[in-house]
């Protein structure tokens, strides 16, 4: 079963979040990008999501959290990639209870480019990141935490305090 779903871009912490709650708490986590890489065999979701297009890659992610909420064992569930399900128009994610972390654009890209070694430029990072049917998933959430600036005790306190 899922006990919260995390969404957010990329680098806001949904993975060190998830990891920390659940080891404190003594749930299981599962991150959807590495679920999907390992269930249909592709290193990079990049690729999986070129080759299937948004609506099967929509379906697919969709698939995984819906086994995954069929586990016995409490899952706190990282949702990155799939949060471009909102593309398809789609709110379905909301079902699940959840909390979005979100992050100041500029110091987001910069942590990225620090951490994460990303190549995109600031402008490019945004178009994606923070994209319209990135931000009506966002904007639709349940809970909200700016992480921005935080340290990663601090966001997990909040967290928890959310819940």
């Amino acid at each position: 079963m899922i006990h919260c779903l995390l969404l957010g871009a990329t680098g806001v912490g949904k993975t060190r979040l998830g990891q920390a709650w659940a080891k404190q708490n003594d749930l299981g986590f599962v991150d959807l990008d590495q679920q999907l890489s390992q269930a249909y065999r592709y290193p990079h979701l990049a690729q999986a999501l070129s080759q299937w297009g948004l609506p099967l890659f929509y379906q697919r992610s969709l698939e995984q959290i819906q086994s995954l909420d069929q586990s016995t064992q409490a899952l706190i569930v990282a949702v990155g990639a799939g949060t471009q399900l909102a593309a398809q128009g789609a709110l379905d994610l909301l079902n699940w209870r959840h909390l979005c972390l979100s992050a100041e654009a500029h110091w987001l890209w910069q942590q990225n480019q620090i951490y994460r070694q990303d190549p995109r430029s600031f402008d490019d990072f945004c178009a994606i990141e923070y994209h319209v049917w990135r931000q009506q998933i966002y904007q639709h959430s349940q809970m909200m935490l700016d992480v921005t600036g935080l340290s990663r005790q601090t966001v997990l306190a909040q967290a928890l305090d959310l819940f």
